[in-house]
């Protein structure tokens, strides 16, 4: 799931709350931190808590406020702690251990907005392993599509996870737009998204991981247009699932319900 789409379910839910605009920016720094720390410590690994095929854990304890703006590219290494063991290079990446992020995180002032990333993330695997990629020759740099037995390379795998993400973006801005009437344009990640992060992160990490909520002009205008479903090109160039309209939808209604038990 890109960071986009970790932003705007956490908006709806929030808003399905009954939380305000302030709760909301408040709190979207922490849920969108384990994309975003990664701007200081590069891989993956450690800020999803994944699990290496040898069952060891990456981890990472997640900075409070008062670290996090602190934090710099010189000195993140001395006061953040987190560990990564040894991973095999693969296009798709381990699962995440929920409960060791639980034990690390549990007494961190955000640990509800911290946890509703990685539940929208279980989300995502669930529909990637279990409904339409068979990842056990991964190692290999060979992913299978399930529905037709499609071999793909790990870089094809890649271009279409990210070509279905960002489908499934403009699909989850139409859900939010119809049952809350916001859009999710570029003032809306300027007003919502970055002020959001200049409470609380350091001028680097605002920077950094604001450039991952760029709009291209033909999404802006077609999100301000009110144009939301898919055309039969970018229907036809996804090649994940043969039923992806309802793969989209129902990834998207879990993952909210899931954020919005969280919070």
């Amino acid at each position: 799931m890109n960071i986009r789409q970790h932003a705007a379910l956490f908006f709806w839910a929030m808003l399905k709350k009954g939380k305000s605009f302030k709760d909301v920016r408040e709190e979207l720094p922490y849920t969108l931190l384990p994309d975003s720390i990664r701007g200081y410590v590069g891989t993956r690994q450690p800020s999803h808590f994944e699990v290496n095929p040898n069952g060891e854990t990456a981890w990472m304890k997640f900075p409070e406020e008062e670290v996090l703006l602190k934090l710099t590219k010189g000195n993140f290494s001395s006061l953040m702690e987190y560990y990564i063991p040894e991973f095999p290079k693969a296009a798709i990446g381990e699962l995440t251990n929920l409960e060791m992020f639980d034990a690390i995180n549990r007494q961190h002032q955000h640990y509800r907005s911290l946890r509703a990333h990685f539940l929208q993330d279980r989300v995502l695997d669930e529909v990637v392993r279990r409904d339409m990629v068979d990842e056990s020759r991964k190692f290999e740099d060979v992913c299978t599509i399930k529905w037709n037995g499609e071999q793909l390379s790990g870089q094809e795998i890649r271009s279409q996870l990210d070509l279905f993400c960002e489908a499934s973006f403009l699909r989850l801005v139409g859900m939010v737009y119809e049952n809350t009437g916001f859009l999710i344009n570029r003032d809306w990640c300027n007003l919502i998204v970055r002020e959001s992060f200049e409470r609380v992160y350091p001028l680097f990490l605002v920077e950094n991981t604001f450039k991952y909520f760029h709009i291209s002009d033909e999404m802006e205008e077609r999100i301000n247009s009110k144009r939301f479903e898919l055309t039969q090109e970018e229907i036809s160039q996804i090649r994940l699932t043969d039923r992806l309209e309802g793969t989209i939808s129902k990834m998207h209604s879990r993952a909210l319900q899931a954020t919005y038990d969280e919070l």
